[in-house]
C-alpha cells in the first residue's frame, strides 16, 4: 500500500467519527463506577475537541501490548515533548486544570495521568475485558479469513462502506455527502498501516497519523458485549 486517500477530512493527524449507540449504552451502564481518582485522564482525553496529545499515544514496541506496558511508555515521556504537545491548548482561554500542571510540570506530571488510565480502566472496562477481546479476536480471525482466501484487497474493502482499495495501492475513505473540505492525501513511505478494531466507532473509521510512527486504521466492530449485563437501577 503507498497512501490513503483521505476524502473531505481536512488536515488533522487524529480523526474520529460515528461513535457508536453501542459505546453509548455501555457509557451509560458504567459511567456510575467512574472514581474520582480518574479524573485528570478524563479531563485531558476532554480537553478539546480537535484531539489528544499526541504522547497519549506514544507508540510501544511491538509484540504483545498490554495496558501496563502502554502506560510505562507514555510514563517515560520527555518534558520537552509533553509541552510541545501541550502547545495545542495555546490558543484555548482556559484548559484543565491537568493541562497546566503538564505545563508546568513536564513529565513528571505523567505518573499522575497514567495512574488515573489505569483507575478508569479497573473500574470500568476490567470487567468486560474478556468479552471485548473475545468479540475483537472473531473480527480479527474472520478478516484474516478473507485475506487468506480473497486476497488483502478483498478484504480492506470490507472494513467499511466507504472505504475502498485500489489495485495502484491507494486505500480511499469518502466522507459521506455534505462534508466538503477537500482530500488529503497521505504517503504511507513503507512504513505500512496498523489495522485495528474498535467497539465503539459505528458510522465511520478513524485514523491516527502521527509523526515518528506507524500510521494506524481504526474500523468498527459490532459488539455484543454489553447486551447480557442489567443496567443500573440509578446514575450516580
Amino acid at each position: 500500500m503507498d497512501h490513503l486517500l483521505l476524502g473531505a477530512i481536512g488536515a488533522g493527524r487524529d480523526h474520529y467519527v460515528g461513535v457508536s449507540g453501542a459505546r453509548e449504552r455501555w457509557w451509560r451502564r458504567v459511567r456510575a463506577n467512574v472514581p474520582w481518582r480518574a479524573a485528570p485522564f478524563i479531563e485531558l482525553v476532554n480537553a478539546s475537541r480537535e484531539g489528544m496529545p499526541d504522547f497519549l499515544g506514544a507508540d510501544v514496541p511491538t509484540g504483545r501490548r498490554r495496558l501496563g506496558d502502554e502506560l510505562d511508555h507514555i510514563v517515560a515521556v520527555c518534558d520537552d515533548r509533553v509541552r510541545g504537545d501541550l502547545a495545542r491548548y495555546d490558543d484555548m482561554p482556559q484548559v484543565p486544570g491537568i493541562v497546566q500542571e503538564l505545563r508546568d510540570e513536564g513529565g513528571r506530571g505523567l505518573r499522575r495521568v497514567a495512574d488515573a488510565a489505569w483507575a478508569l480502566h479497573r473500574a470500568c472496562l476490567a470487567p468486560d475485558w474478556h468479552d471485548m477481546e473475545r468479540v475483537i479476536q472473531a473480527d480479527t480471525q474472520r478478516r484474516a479469513r478473507t485475506m487468506a482466501e480473497q486476497g488483502v484487497g478483498r478484504m480492506l474493502d470490507t472494513l467499511h462502506p466507504r472505504l475502498a482499495w485500489h489495485d495502484r495501492g491507494v486505500l480511499e475513505y469518502a466522507e459521506p455527502s455534505g462534508f466538503d473540505e477537500g482530500v488529503w492525501s497521505v504517503p504511507l513511505e513503507g512504513r505500512g498501516l496498523e489495522l485495528r478494531p474498535c467497539l465503539f466507532l459505528q458510522d465511520g473509521v478513524g485514523f491516527l497519523l502521527q509523526d515518528g510512527r506507524r500510521p494506524a486504521l481504526f474500523y468498527p466492530v459490532a459488539p455484543d458485549f454489553h447486551q447480557d449485563r442489567p443496567s443500573p437501577a440509578a446514575d450516580a
